[in-house]
Parts: structure tokens; sequence; C-alpha cells
């Protein structure tokens, strides 16, 4: 979880492939996953929208997928403009990656 308690399950989207905090990450949430119903610790699976807001953002989506992929995090989906603001009605985006974890 983030240091500044802002109470964020991290889903090591973001490290360097073959880092330790990248690989600690995607770990430590797994091991989170499984210790939090165990215990009946109340948690939610949000997920999180990451998003280009002009088609020159576009580009960054694919690194950051193919980045997150190489560190073990499989689960991370493109989405349409369209799919994007069907979740989130307020977002503006020409197209978004969703982390579901």
């Amino acid at each position: 979880t983030s240091s500044r308690n802002s109470e964020v399950i991290h889903a090591g989207l973001y490290y360097p492939q073959g880092s330790l905090k990248a690989r600690l990450c995607v770990a430590g949430r797994d091991m989170l996953y499984r210790y939090c119903p165990e215990r009946s610790i109340p948690h939610r699976r949000c997920g999180k929208l990451i998003v280009a807001t002009d088609a020159t953002q576009e580009p960054m989506l694919a690194t950051i997928r193919a980045n997150a992929a190489a560190c073990g995090v499989e689960d991370l989906r493109f989405l349409s403009a369209t799919e994007a603001q069907a979740l989130e009605p307020a977002l503006h985006c020409t197209a978004a990656l969703l982390s579901p974890s």
C-alpha cells in the first residue's frame, strides 16, 4: 500500500522491469488481496483508469501496458473513450487503460 497512507493497493504498473520495487509491489498486491478476505478485512478493488487526453498520448498507454506486463501485471486492458466514459461519465479522454487490480 502507499507509504503515505492513501489506502491504495498499488498494482505495480510503473516501476522498471526487474526492479525490487516492481517485484515486491506485484507480490505484495497479490498477498494482500488473499490476506484481506481470509481475515474479513474490508477492501475494495475499485481499479484505476490511466487516460490519454489526446491522441498524442495514446502511444504512452501501450508503453505503460508493455512495462506493466514485463513486471507481471497481466490484467490491464485498453478501453476506447466510450468504454472509459461508461465507467466515469465526467471523463474526457481519447483512450484509456483499465487496471482492475
